[in-house]
């Protein structure tokens, strides 16, 4: 069986899209509303998205996982 990637290991535990309190976790951000600082500033490395009739912000599971493995070491 092949192994699970970080997209479907982040997939199987958020869904298709992680909060920002969820991804300021994943991150390593002090809290949501430092990453939301960086987001801001231009400086978070994933897209957040915001949905008609919603106030929070969410980003994308696949954008995530793949800058997660671009940290990897």
């Amino acid at each position: 069986m092949p192994s699970e990637t970080t997209e479907d290991r982040l997939r199987r535990q958020y869904g298709e899209l992680l909060l920002t309190a969820e991804l300021a976790e994943l991150l390593r951000y002090s809290s949501s509303s430092a990453l939301r600082r960086a987001h801001a500033k231009g400086r978070l490395p994933v897209q957040l998205h915001r949905f008609a009739g919603r106030r929070t912000l969410f980003a994308k599971v696949e954008e995530v996982a793949r800058v997660l493995d671009e940290l990897a070491p």
